[in-house]
């Protein structure tokens, strides 16, 4: 049995006809048909059945062929794999990110920029364990993540161990996020503490494996009496838009410069007996070297969270000192 019969085989039974399935195999008839008894003879059984309008497949020819077809399509794939091995490879990028809008916003422009060529571009958002076992895996290239100064302490040396390079881009403070309109937003204040949060249901992505319950106690939220988990951005911000619910996220100006977040959302600074500050960084594979648009990714990330090469960290605490002493209801990122 020869791949060309299958192929015969398949066609056959998709044109209903010996005849169209010549001109669609650029073969004559009498050849057509005699290499379909051939096949038939070594199969010992009839695949096809004639009949006034055509050929019809019997009961033994519908389970060759539902065993025949699987084969065949990975020999289409194969073929066409092999046939663009001259061919240049296409771009990739891959990148993993929590919930940050920023992250697909500078991932959308990168496929906008590279319409009209050969392109495999992948992005996927998750928790912070599913970003982690991404890179790790190397499924993706680089991923965004999200760390309090206390849980840092945790991962350092688990990003060791998984062969994994960790790299702050930004640290700053939380902020609550509701939607516009919310009773803590008609007050005139944009600052709110937790005694003031506690009548609203707390909203807060799903994360397994890694709680963000020490923060939570520090900051008075942890034993509140309404809480809603879920797992995805969606469905956050559709709560968040429709109820009285609030979440905790980061707060970064510079992100949303040029871009809108979501324009019925704003921010309202935490004031506790402890200022909570968390981190956005990038996960990489010690032993991958990022490739060209991989980098140009990391970078747009850096610049547009406003920490780049030049900038201190001396800076940086300095200009969120400026933030703290001026903060005002914005449209936030995380």
């Amino acid at each position: 049995m020869r791949m060309s019969q299958i192929e015969q085989a398949v066609t056959i039974a998709a044109e209903g006809s010996i005849s169209r399935a010549a001109k669609k195999l650029y073969l004559s008839q009498p050849n057509l048909s005699q290499s379909l008894k051939l096949l038939e003879e070594e199969l010992g059984e009839a695949l096809f059945e004639r009949t006034g309008r055509g050929v019809v497949l019997t009961s033994f020819g519908r389970e060759f062929l539902s065993l025949a077809q699987p084969a065949y399509r990975q020999f289409q794939m194969l073929n066409t794999f092999c046939t663009r091995m001259d061919a240049p490879a296409p771009s990739v990028l891959q990148v993993a990110s929590q919930y940050f809008r920023f992250a697909n916003t500078v991932f959308t422009d990168f496929c906008r920029m590279h319409q009209g060529g050969d392109f495999h571009f992948s992005f996927i958002e998750g928790s912070f364990q599913e970003v982690v076992e991404l890179v790790r895996s190397q499924a993706v290239e680089l991923g965004l993540i999200i760390l309090s100064p206390m849980q840092r302490r945790l991962m350092t040396a688990m990003f060791h161990q998984s062969n994994l390079d960790y790299m702050k881009i930004a640290e700053e403070e939380v902020a609550v996020i509701v939607r516009k309109g919310h009773p803590l937003c008609e007050r005139g204040n944009c600052v709110v503490s937790a005694k003031e949060l506690w009548p609203y249901p707390f909203a807060l992505y799903r994360d397994a494996q890694y709680s963000m319950a020490p923060e939570w106690e520090l900051m008075g939220l942890h034993d509140m009496p309404q809480k809603i988990t879920v797992g995805d951005r969606a469905t956050l911000y559709e709560l968040l838009g429709s109820t009285d619910a609030f979440t905790i996220g980061v707060h970064n100006r510079a992100a949303y410069t040029h871009t809108e977040y979501y324009a019925d959302k704003c921010a309202l600074h935490f004031s506790g007996d402890h200022p909570m500050w968390l981190e956005i960084g990038i996960l990489t594979g010690k032993s991958r070297p990022l490739s060209r648009l991989a980098a140009g990714y990391r970078d747009r990330i850096r610049q547009i969270v406003g920490q780049w090469e030049g900038r201190g960290q001396e800076e940086n605490r300095r200009e969120d000192h400026r933030r703290q002493s001026r903060f005002q209801p914005y449209n936030p990122p995380g």
